[in-house]
C-alpha cells in the first residue's frame, strides 16, 4: 500500500513522515495534494533522520519540541473544550556513533 493509497482510505488529520529529508518544495506539494493546511520540519542529521509532520485543521499545535532530528514531541488538541492529546515520533539514528548517545 502507498501513502497515497493510505491517505485515501485513513483520511488522516496528522501525518508524521520519518526520514523525510525531502525539499521545502515537495512537502509543499505533499500539504496541498492531501488537503494538508500546514507542515513543520525538523532537520535530518547530515543526510539521515529528519522528521515532516503535517496537520488538517481543525488540530491546534499547542507546543511542538524537537531535541534532535530523530525526535519530537507535539501537544495537540482539536478544540479549546477537548483534550490534550501528547504526539511523539522517535526513531534510532542511521549514525553508529550516535547510537549510544540514543
Amino acid at each position: 500500500m502507498f501513502l497515497l493509497d493510505i491517505i485515501r482510505e485513513h483520511k488522516p488529520i496528522i501525518l508524521i513522515l520519518l526520514e523525510a529529508s525531502m525539499p521545502d518544495d515537495v512537502a509543499q506539494n505533499v500539504k496541498d495534494r492531501f488537503g494538508f493546511s500546514i507542515f513543520h520540519f525538523v532537520q535530518p542529521m547530515n543526510r539521515h533522520g529528519g522528521l515532516r509532520y503535517f496537520w488538517k485543521y481543525p488540530v491546534q499545535t499547542i507546543d511542538f519540541n524537537s531535541i534532535e532530528p530523530s525526535l519530537f514531541q507535539s501537544l495537540v488538541t482539536l478544540g479549546p473544550n477537548d483534550p490534550k492529546v501528547v504526539l511523539s515520533a522517535i526513531h534510532e539514528p542511521s549514525s553508529s556513533t550516535a547510537h549510544p548517545q540514543f
